[in-house]
């Protein structure tokens, strides 16, 4: 792969961080460059023209561009076989993307909705319980999937 595959986003995004991480794990650092940007940079024009859901992160492979971290890791995945963080036997890797969608369905938009509350002068008790219930509630499933081996 001659050209360097660039990471825009900033690693304060879990979205961002997951595939970070992956990247260090994999081995890939010397392939991937993280190119830090920031939360205004995603709403210009130049980024939206690549990402136009204005989110973080995006992938930028020359002229192939890619985003949603979930599409970009398995693109990582694939592309960079050596080391896999997917089991080899489907029912386990469908685990794994199983885990992947309910954070990213159940757990985060709750967590965000609590950091939304924490930021308010007043709280609204009732929705801090109910996300507060909801997120909880993921974990406890997230929990459930995650084994002891090499992968969650």
């Amino acid at each position: 792969m001659a050209k360097k595959i660039q990471i825009l986003g900033q690693r304060l995004s879990p979205f961002v961080e997951r595939v970070y991480l992956q990247v260090q794990v994999k081995g890939l650092a010397d392939k991937i460059e993280l190119q830090k940007t920031t939360l205004d940079e995603i709403k210009r024009p130049e980024y939206l023209a690549l990402n136009p859901l204005g989110k973080m992160p995006t992938l930028k492979m020359g002229k192939f561009i890619l985003y949603e971290s979930a599409v970009i890791q398995e693109f990582l995945e694939e592309t960079f076989p050596e080391n896999p963080l997917l089991p080899k036997a489907p029912e386990d890797r469908a685990r794994v993307r199983l885990l992947i969608r309910i954070l990213d369905l159940y757990y985060h938009p709750n967590t965000v909705a609590l950091m939304f509350q924490l930021m308010k002068k007043e709280r609204d008790a009732k929705r801090v319980d109910y996300h507060l219930g909801e997120a909880q509630k993921a974990m406890t499933v997230i929990e459930g999937l995650i084994g002891t081996g090499r992968y969650a």
